[in-house]
């Protein structure tokens, strides 16, 4: 966690720092163009953080230089960094996203290995022998501890990194600290099993579920699909093109006639997708990557339908008819792009630049599916597909 934060706080600190001014990596004259290409971004609900001025990267947390390493640096950087300069990132950033995958081959690991390396060998002449500081030496290692411990998920830490805060805010005494921490952690372990020895309506319990349950995310749960899907805003019946939903619905999954009725959110495995038809995005989980056939679709969601093989005078209203439930989504292309073009072996498969082809595809919810990351750059755009699902963003 800090190695890679560590080197990310060295790259701005170079591009950004009015010290470096007159050097051909210096780019602190275009803060205000990166700014607002970080502005316009609006990663999924699943990630924790906003992208964050670059003007304050030196109080970013580790979390931000990962989401701007992995996910925003290339697209925002493109046509800012020199042409050198952004190539040579781009190893960085194929070379740690390789190690960071679910699960990492051995033709992974050499691929990075050597990215990582030649990032490395590159970078005193690009950037001077002042700069090699101890992290980025430690890139050359990087690929030695995948293949000795695994992919980097597995203990890179970044998930723990507010656990020192939670830490410290347990501790109100200047002695005895370490007492101090586990007299508090044993009763917040105690907590629940405390509560269920009080009558369930004792104000004394009410109270504590309500503080309990006031730091909680909630997503308000509408109807049950599924044990892992959930409808999370009602149904509804009209919509401005039903007429064409109805083809697409025939021609992709075989649904002829019947009851439509569409809603806006869907929960999946704990993952919150909203389609664009929802009024109140601040996030944008309408992108994803959907696996149907053994083919893989990038798109956009604009609804999501549920079918009854009813009609609208159905008695029971469509709740005790056996229901299908699809995704209605505007696919996109994957083109080529500068990346491609530094070395043979850059291979950043997760990170493509899309176009929209204009089609409108149904699939069945249950497809195997994951909610990435859309980010639109000066007219161009790019969808993301998050470099592995374990860690929390």
């Amino acid at each position: 966690m800090h190695g890679l934060a560590g080197v990310m706080k060295t790259m701005t600190t170079l591009w950004l720092d009015p010290e470096f001014v007159g050097s051909q990596f210096f780019v602190y004259h275009l803060r205000n163009v990166i700014d607002d290409r970080l502005k316009s971004l609006r990663p999924p609900g699943f990630v924790q953080k906003m992208p964050e001025s670059v003007s304050d990267f030196a109080q970013w947390k580790c979390l931000g230089y990962k989401l701007f390493l992995l996910y925003y640096s290339l697209p925002v950087l493109l046509n800012i960094l020199p042409e050198g300069y952004w190539q040579h990132h781009c190893k960085l950033v194929s070379g740690i996203s390789s190690l960071m995958q679910e699960s990492v081959s051995l033709e992974a690991i050499v691929e990075a290995r050597d990215l990582l390396n030649s990032y490395v060998g590159d970078f005193e002449e690009l950037y001077g022998l002042r700069h090699m500081t101890m992290n980025i030496h430690q890139l050359t290692h990087y690929s030695h501890d995948v293949q000795n411990l695994g992919p980097t998920w597995v203990y890179d830490c970044f998930f723990l990194e507010d656990l020192n805060g939670h830490i410290s805010s347990l501790v109100h005494g200047s002695r005895h600290a370490g007492l101090q921490i586990s007299s508090s952690v044993m009763a917040f372990l105690s907590f629940p099993a405390r509560l269920e020895e009080l009558d369930r309506d004792n104000p004394v319990r009410l109270y504590c579920c309500k503080i309990l349950a006031s730091g909680e995310r909630h997503v308000k749960i509408a109807f049950r699909i599924n044990p892992f899907m959930y409808g999370a805003t009602s149904l509804t019946s009209g919509d401005p093109i039903e007429p064409r939903i109805s083809d697409i619905l025939a021609q992709d999954c075989d649904v002829v006639g019947g009851r439509r009725r569409y809603f806006s959110r869907l929960m999946k495995k704990n993952v919150l997708y909203v389609a664009t038809s929802y009024r109140h995005l601040q996030k944008v989980s309408s992108y994803a990557l959907i696996r149907h056939n053994g083919t893989q679709y990038l798109g956009k969601i604009i609804h999501f339908v549920k079918w009854a093989p009813c009609n609208e005078q159905c008695p029971a209203q469509c709740v005790l008819c056996p229901a299908r439930y699809f995704f209605i989504v505007e696919t996109y292309n994957e083109v080529p792009w500068e990346v491609h073009g530094v070395l043979p072996h850059v291979r950043m498969m997760y990170l493509k630049r899309v176009e929209r082809t204009g089609l409108v595809r149904a699939f069945a919810v249950e497809l195997e599916s994951t909610l990435c990351f859309y980010l639109g750059v000066d007219g161009l755009e790019y969808i993301a597909v998050p470099v592995n699902t374990l860690e929390i963003e």
